[in-house]
């Protein structure tokens, strides 16, 4: 097989997986829009390798961050947030974080419209 070869196969494994990433991140966004309708929480920064491109696989999860969510809800979010979205989710509350200002600096930030 031919270097060229190969590299158009890499190219099109990694457009792919940016494709799944683009794809996720809308479905996230839905998703936090339905749960906003049952729980409480200011806004939602999604982080880690979700908003970085080309870095997005099938086995990887999604990472939030919570602000001013109910302190008893945590687990519930990330229950609904797994079931909806059929991939795992690490989900925090902000306010309990030492790396808060980098999720607000590098993170994505979701607010309810």
């Amino acid at each position: 097989m031919g270097l060229e070869i190969i590299r158009e196969i890499y190219k099109k494994k990694a457009d792919a997986r940016e494709k799944t990433r683009i794809n996720t991140i809308g479905q996230l966004c839905a998703a936090l829009e339905k749960l906003a309708q049952e729980v409480s929480f200011a806004e939602a920064y999604i982080f880690g390798s979700v908003i970085k491109p080309y870095r997005f696989g099938d086995a990887s999860d999604l990472d939030i961050a919570f602000k001013e969510l109910e302190r008893d809800r945590l687990y519930t979010v990330i229950s609904f947030l797994s079931d909806y979205l059929q991939r795992e989710v690490n989900a925090v509350h902000m306010e309990d974080v030492h790396f808060q200002e980098k999720i607000v600096r590098e993170g994505m930030r979701w607010k309810r419209e």
